[in-house]
């Protein structure tokens, strides 16, 4: 089996949302899933978010992968 390697992703929200950014886990039930993600907000300050986080692909206009 092909082990697909986890890479820093950043997901850019529609709207006026703040972005966040975690290591990609996958795609489930229409979801981007994140493993130690965090809210991006303006300037450099940045909130932990605890767990995965479950983003719906529908409110991700771009996908940008950091590393």
């Amino acid at each position: 089996m092909l082990k697909r390697k986890r890479r820093l992703l950043r997901l850019h929200l529609e709207g006026n949302k703040p972005s966040l950014e975690g290591i990609f886990l996958g795609f489930e039930a229409g979801h981007y899933r994140l493993a130690n993600a965090r809210l991006l907000e303006t300037g450099d300050r940045s909130i932990d978010l605890e767990g995965e986080a479950w983003v719906p692909r529908e409110r991700v206009l771009h996908a940008q992968v950091l590393g």
